[in-house]
Order: C-alpha cells, then structure tokens, then sequence
C-alpha cells in the first residue's frame, strides 16, 4: 500500500489533520476489489517474467564469458 503524505490515506492512518494538499484527483472510484483469478494471473506472469529475467542474465553472462575468451 504504496501512500503518500498529502493522500487520503496517510491522514487518516496516521490521524493528521492536515489538510490534503494533492493534486491527484481521488482514484478510489475506479478500484475494484481483487478476485482470486486476479492474483493467480499475477503470480504467473511475475514467475515468467523472473524466469526471463534469469535467462537474460545467463545469456548476458555467457556472452561476456565469450567475448572474454576470444
């Protein structure tokens, strides 16, 4: 739950009475609550885009080991 000071949020865990000086309009009314094919969907993709981040390092390091050796 990534907030910043001038949001809603903030203010109201922290029990500040400050006044919400953002300009970002108030997002709440295009947020929907999480399913579980939501989260699924999620941690798929975060597990390919880890597996292709490892690949690309692999490749990276081969290559380097190549170029080192020629």
């Amino acid at each position: 739950m990534g907030t910043l000071r001038g949001s809603h949020r903030w203010n109201a865990l922290n029990n500040n009475s400050e006044p919400d000086d953002s300009s970002v309009v108030d997002l709440t009314k295009y947020e929907w609550p999480e399913s579980d094919d939501d989260y699924r969907h999620r941690m798929i993709v975060n597990a390919i885009s880890l597996v292709f981040t490892i690949l690309l390092i692999l490749a990276g390091i081969w290559l380097a080991d190549m170029m080192a050796h020629a």
